[in-house]
Order: structure tokens, then sequence, then C-alpha cells
């Protein structure tokens, strides 16, 4: 039987998004004509294929991604088509003004979700793109993340929904969310082997190596999870420095951007967090150097400086600081750890 489901794309929408799921009908379509017997060429986007996709923007025109390019799509919100599965793409916004300004105007969109939602389909998000879901009532008094980033925002205009933004995945009934791009991957597995037959769902899973379930209960780096600040402007210094933590002089223009003293950084800091800016610093960079030493073979100075850190030699005390051992000793513990657990297996 075949299926259909929608990707829609908000303006700015991000390529991976819109990418990851498209994919994986795709190969979810070969394993149907490998079994079938019907010729390959069936492609994902068109109508005769086993599981057909479409890409949809409000009004049907080609939409705008957040990289300036545009993509072409198949229709519109007006179309008629009653969907197995809809996927909202993550998308890009400035800042929480210019996200409220979006989902003020998402009226048409949150009319159509519920529609395509009564008549059984399942639904996804990814990143600020579960806020559209939320404004749509597709969430309330279900369990949800979101990007942990916007909690304050997302808790002040949906208050019924259990927010959870520990979790990179939740599913409330046909209801899927990711709250950032960690869990898109997961995600797209998840949502296309829900429209997939049982035995498509378990080849998809060995042939990609998505694990759709593990990622749910892996918990985020310490820096993500001391992220809860009521102070707005120390949430906007986290996330800046959460894409910028490599960067030297980081916190001297942070401080300009903010249009304040350095002096009072810290002490917004100090009151929202309990450390200091150049502490909160440090643990970003520490988390991303023990994510390198674990899944890199790059040599241990090269790591230092690729978090920040020139002084291979400061780089190894700063670790040793907030880990109790050298960076050679983390890694070689951790890839003793992993051998261990899959041989237990």
């Amino acid at each position: 039987m075949s299926r259909t489901a929608a990707i829609y794309l908000p303006p700015d929408a991000l390529l991976s998004s819109v990418a990851a799921p498209t994919d994986l009908m795709q190969l979810a379509n070969r394993f149907a004509s490998e079994r079938t017997g019907q010729p390959g060429d069936a492609r994902t986007r068109h109508r005769i294929a086993p599981l057909a996709c479409r890409w949809l923007s409000r009004h049907g025109q080609d939409e705008a991604l957040s990289t300036g390019s545009r993509l072409p799509v198949d229709a519109g919100l007006d179309d008629a088509t009653r969907y197995d599965a809809v996927f909202v793409a993550a998308f890009e916004a400035r800042d929480d003004r210019d996200l409220i300004a979006r989902l003020d105007a998402a009226q048409p969109l949150s009319e159509w979700l519920r529609r395509q939602q009564r008549q059984g389909a399942l639904i996804a998000a990814c990143g600020s793109a579960v806020f559209l879901l939320a404004e749509a009532g597709l969430l309330d008094g279900q369990q949800a993340t979101a990007p942990w980033w916007q909690r304050e925002l997302f808790h002040r205009r949906y208050p019924t929904v259990k927010l959870d933004v520990s979790q990179r995945i939740t599913q409330s009934g046909h209801v899927l969310c990711a709250g950032s791009l960690a869990g898109l991957f997961p995600l797209a597995l998840r949502f296309v082997q829900g429209i997939v037959s049982p035995n498509a769902a378990d080849w998809l899973a060995k042939t990609t190596l998505i694990d759709g379930a593990a990622d749910i209960d892996t918990p985020q780096p310490r820096a993500m999870r001391q992220a809860e600040t009521h102070d707005p402007l120390v949430a906007a210094a986290q996330y800046q420095m959460q894409q910028r933590y490599a960067e030297k002089a980081l916190l001297g223009a942070l401080a300009q951007q903010q249009s304040i003293s350095p002096r009072t950084l810290v002490r917004r800091f100090q009151r929202a967090l309990g450390m200091s800016p150049q502490a909160y610093l440090q643990m970003l960079r520490i988390d991303a150097a023990q994510r390198m030493l674990t899944r890199t073979q790059l040599a241990v100075d090269r790591i230092g400086q690729q978090v920040g850190y020139s002084d291979g030699g400061f780089f190894k005390r700063v670790f040793r600081s907030h880990t109790g051992m050298s960076p050679a000793a983390w890694r070689t513990g951790v890839t003793t750890h992993v051998s261990d657990r899959q041989l237990q297996s």
C-alpha cells in the first residue's frame, strides 16, 4: 500500500531537516523495490513511489532556506491531500521577537496541521519548528522537547505542555519532537519507521546505523544542562558562546554586543548561573574536547587548539581540573569502556 508524506518548509528552513526525512524515505523505497521486483527508479518525490514525499510551503511557491538559496515545492497549504505523515522542518529565527512574529502569523499552518492530525497523520518537528506544533495545540497536555535556549519563551507561551528540554526526542501519541539538530536523524528515522512496514523499519535502522531510541535517554553535555536561566541577557550570551566558544577575546566581544560592561556580564552570570562567564566558557570548551577525544584520532594538542587553547600545556591543565585526568588518559578510559560494553553485548 502506498503512503504519502509531506515535509513543510517554513521560511528560512534548514536544508538538513528537509533532506534527512526525504533521503530516508528514498531508502525505504529502495527496500520496497528490491523486495517486490519493481524498478528501482521510483523516486521519493514521484507520485508513483511506494512512499511518496511532497515538499510544501505556505503559498506553494519556492521557499527560501536559511542559506539564502530557494527550494522548489510541490504544493501549498491549500492542498486538499490527506497525508499519512507530516514533517515540519526546522528553521532559523534571528531572536525571540522574530520567532514570536512567525508564530503570530502561523494560523493557516495551525489549521492545516490540526486537520492532518484529525485525519490520523503522524506529525514530527525539529528545533524551533516544535513551537509551530505547540502553536497549533498539538502538544497541549503532552510531553515535548524543544530548543533548550528557548525554554522560558516556550513555558510562557504554552504553559500546559510538559516540556523536558533534557530529552533529545519525545513522542506523545502520533506527535514526535526533537529539540535540536542533534536529534534530527533519530527523529527522521522514527518518522519514516512510523509509516513503513516493520520489515522496512528494521532494514532502515540496520542500514543507516541510526539509533532511533538511544538518543532519547542520552544526557546533554554539562554546559547544556547548566542552561536554565531567567535572565534573557545571560541566555543570549550562552547561545553565542556555544556557537563561538573557540574564538579569542570572546567575552569582551559579547559584552560589547550586549551593550554592557564586562563587569556587568560577570555579575549577571554569577547571579543567574552561579559561575563566571569564563568558567562557563571553559566548560563548553572541555565538553567539546571530550567529544573530539571520543570521536576523532586528532592529537591532543590539536584538539586543544580547535576548542580555543593555543597553549597545549594550559589546555591539559584546564582539562585535568575539570575531569580529574589528562586528555590522553580520558581518551583511553572512554575507549576501553566502550570496548568492554561491546564485548558484553
